[in-house]
């Protein structure tokens, strides 16, 4: 097995097994208050400080979604999925 063949494989693992997909859904949830907190009329300040209190629920909101997605622990089709090679 070459380097490209093995680089297919990870890339496929990758994809079925949803790797980051909560964390990007997270993240446009979190980035999009971040957006629209910068566009109020509040002090440089205030907007400071509300960008770091929304930025918080990050881990919890990614938690969350893992749960709601429900990506598939391991993948019998390739034998080394639970090593982490995706």
């Amino acid at each position: 097995m070459n380097q490209q063949e093995l680089d297919k494989l990870r890339l496929e693992l990758s994809v079925k097994a949803k790797n980051g997909l909560d964390f990007i859904v997270a993240a446009i949830i979190v980035w999009s208050i971040i957006s629209f907190i910068w566009t109020l009329s509040y002090s440089n300040y205030d907007k400071s400080v509300l960008t770091f209190i929304v930025g918080g629920p990050m881990l919890p909101l990614a938690f969350y979604y893992r749960k709601f997605l429900k990506p598939p622990g391991r993948l019998k089709a390739i034998p080394w999925s639970h090593l982490g090679c995706g």
